[in-house]
């Protein structure tokens, strides 16, 4: 049987993938990963804003690093044993 694996990597310089959902359709993972990305991004702004609003003209820290930059998503297809 083959299953979807949406897995996740947080730090990609020094961590290794995790599987964060499997699914039956690999649309299903990609769906999951999308939502999962969309859900960073929005915590990745927030963060963004409340450090400009700390730091005012001072911050740069994060426009450096865009969103993403080290973090990898994917979807892998897996076999699952009887």
């Amino acid at each position: 049987m083959k299953l979807y694996a949406f897995i996740y990597n947080d730090m990609v310089e020094e961590s290794s993938y995790a599987t964060m959902s499997l699914h039956l359709s690999e649309q299903g993972a990609k769906d999951a990963m999308k939502k999962h990305m969309d859900e960073a991004m929005v915590e990745w702004i927030k963060e963004d804003n409340r450090r400009r609003e700390e730091f005012g003209d001072d911050y740069c820290l994060m426009s450096f690093s865009p969103f993403g930059t080290f973090q990898d998503w994917d979807v892998m297809e897996v076999k699952a044993l009887p």
